[in-house]
């Protein structure tokens, strides 16, 4: 298939704002900076093999029943602190510590998984994760994915907080958009904004070199901070420090396998 000539870049600010039935024909990256996508971003730079991503405990118990026990390890938080009977949380530094190579994941978070799922269901298509710790990474894999033509738009999927959206993440979002346009342009296509990419955009141009100060300001980042967590708002604030792309099929996220020549 041709190249295409313009692309539209675009950004749901929050899974409310997510329309399923709009979203056939987009390749997405959700992001979820504090804390799914960033901790999973790392849980994969220390060696996880896989992760099964959930809605909620409910739905990975159910399917940890189906598995041989031992194989896998259960992980995620609900209101931010781990739950109860798990082996991990949903902690940027718990999951740099751990060792956890080789392991296979069963993880539900508040926000981030949900809005994982959705994303799929909507796109039939790969999902990214996109962190600030990765986001060159995820836009540079986006763009080369639709470098054939198939994808009408490229969008961010703001995972938020509560169903509302974040400015953490959209901040993320908005680094994100000004990344792909770059790297369109130098591909010769057009990078066309809707109004949302471009609010993100702005904003993050705007708090330029200001990520600590954005996550450590917000909602999110200061309910954190009195459930001492304050390292993972640190951790979460360095910007392209992992090249890892970590891709969901609608079954399972891995990094993807390079191709033999």
């Amino acid at each position: 298939m041709p190249s295409p000539k313009s692309l539209k870049i675009d950004v749901v600010l929050a899974p409310n704002l997510l329309t399923e039935s709009e979203m056939g024909g987009s390749l997405c990256a959700v992001i979820d900076v504090l804390r799914a996508t960033s901790t999973l971003t790392i849980a994969f730079k220390n060696g996880v093999q896989r992760v099964f991503p959930f809605k909620n405990k409910i739905d990975v118990l159910a399917f940890a029943a189906t598995l041989q026990p031992g194989s896998f390890l259960l992980g995620g938080e609900e209101r931010s602190i781990k739950i109860p009977g798990f082996d991990m949380g949903n902690s940027l530094v718990e999951f740099t510590d751990a060792d956890v190579k080789g392991k296979t994941l069963l993880f539900s978070t508040s926000n981030g998984t949900p809005t994982l799922q959705r994303t799929f269901a909507g796109s039939h298509a790969p999902v990214y994760l996109a962190s600030l710790l990765n986001i060159s990474a995820v836009c540079g894999a986006m763009v080369k994915m639709a470098a054939d033509g198939r994808f009408r738009s490229l969008t961010f999927v703001c995972s938020g907080r509560q169903g509302k959206p974040s400015s953490e993440d959209t901040f993320c979002a908005g680094v994100g958009v000004q990344k792909l346009s770059q790297l369109l342009v130098e591909n010769e296509v057009v990078p066309e904004l809707t109004d949302c990419a471009f609010i993100a955009a702005h904003f993050a141009w705007s708090n330029t070199d200001k990520a600590l100060a954005v996550l450590s300001n917000c909602e999110h980042g200061r309910s954190l901070f009195p459930l001492g967590f304050a390292k993972d708002v640190e951790l979460a604030a360095e910007v392209d420090k992992y090249d890892i792309t970590p891709v969901f099929d609608g079954k399972a996220i891995e990094l993807p396998q390079p191709r033999l020549l």
